[in-house]
């Protein structure tokens, strides 16, 4: 029996859509590690994941350009026009903290793939080792009285780039919202592995897995420094998150087309089946399909 995969964590984007793409293309904006894939379509995807069984695909916000729900309407076109319907689902941004955040929810779900939504703070034309704010808006109040707003219209929240020093800050605020489910971004890793980043990370993730509405996606494992791209580092990554969330709150994502600047998609399953190895099938196909389909509503 092939493994079915819910594949909670791509994106799609091409330069007539996407401005930074566009200067990746031309030149005018440095291509960095992370970002070398100027165009990425459901074609393009389909052809990465040939040999695999991937029955459902996520699609997570991509710094579109002007007004956020934009990219919802553009996605929902793709997804009727190709012939795997990717993308099955929707992350969309809103700027939780705006005075406009309810009408760009509104507007985000009038698509029945809505579901749920993604604040960061990211410019993909600086360096991400330049973006010193991440997680400072943890303590943002008009942040957290957006949070208020997701759980309105019954959509997440997906916690992306949190310093490992703001995970505890993110485990209390997690506990304000217990009816609101959460889904941390790439396992909360940092982007730089040091060790002095992991252990801040190892200290703080236990903290926020021990509420029960948030989940971990075991994503971004690639989308570092070749430097901390040892298999036995990145397989201690995943038992330690599995460790802390358990079977049941774990969910696995491609990261694609990011992740594949570092590794194909094969190798990101077979990384993960390494490690789930002790694990019977049914626990398996928990962490590759059957958590994803209850916290996304699928």
């Amino acid at each position: 029996m092939a493994l079915e995969i819910v594949d909670t964590h791509m994106h799609l984007w091409s330069p007539s859509t996407h401005s930074w793409a566009k200067k990746l293309r031309d030149g005018s904006l440095p291509r960095g590690s992370l970002e070398l894939v100027e165009s990425y379509l459901p074609e393009d995807y389909k052809r990465d994941l040939e040999g695999f069984t991937v029955i459902s695909s996520i699609h997570v916000e991509v710094v579109w350009p002007g007004d956020p729900a934009g990219e919802t309407r553009w996605l929902d076109g793709l997804a009727g026009s190709n012939s795997t319907g990717v993308p099955h689902a929707i992350i969309g941004f809103c700027d939780l903290t705006s005075s406009s955040a309810e009408s760009i929810l509104q507007h985000h779900c009038q698509s029945k793939r809505m579901k749920g939504i993604r604040y960061m703070h990211y410019d993909p034309e600086k360096p991400l080792s330049s973006v010193d704010i991440q997680g400072l808006y943890l303590s943002d109040p008009q942040w957290l009285q957006g949070l208020a707003l997701l759980e309105k219209y019954g959509l997440s929240c997906e916690l992306f780039m949190i310093p490992p020093a703001q995970l505890s800050r993110a485990a209390e605020v997690v506990t304000q919202f217990p009816k609101l489910m959460f889904m941390l971004e790439h396992c909360g890793l940092p982007m730089q592995r040091d060790q002095a980043a992991m252990k801040l990370w190892k200290e703080g993730l236990p903290k926020l897995a021990s509420s029960p509405n948030v989940y971990c996606k075991i994503s971004g494992l690639f989308s570092t420094d070749p430097q901390y791209l040892q298999e036995e580092s990145v397989g201690d990554i995943v038992s330690f998150v599995l460790q802390s969330f358990g079977i049941n709150r774990c969910v696995f994502g491609s990261n694609f087309p990011v992740e594949k600047t570092n590794a194909s998609f094969s190798k990101l399953i077979s990384t993960l089946m390494a490690v789930l190895k002790p694990f019977s099938l049914e626990d398996k196909q928990k962490v590759f399909s059957a958590n994803a389909n209850k916290f996304y509503r699928l």
